[in-house]
């Protein structure tokens, strides 16, 4: 869906609810770049681990290399 108009724009910003379920893996995947928000607290650093397992696994799924950065929230 995004390949017709990819031209027309600089940014397309597509906000995923932070879960693993199919759409949101469709958005990782069809993205170039994927930002994940963070606390600085015990809970969201631990979690940093499942995410990056997460997108592991995507990687594996697609043959596609996903570009994600943590950012400070």
């Amino acid at each position: 869906m995004i390949l017709p108009v990819e031209d027309l724009y600089d940014f397309c910003i597509i906000d995923c609810p932070p879960d693993a379920h199919s759409a949101s893996q469709n958005a990782i995947v069809a993205s170039d770049l994927l930002l994940v928000p963070i606390f600085l607290d015990g809970f969201s650093i631990s979690n940093l681990n499942l995410v990056s397992s997460t997108i592991e696994d995507l990687e594996d799924a697609s043959g596609k290399k996903i570009n994600w950065s943590a950012v400070i929230n």
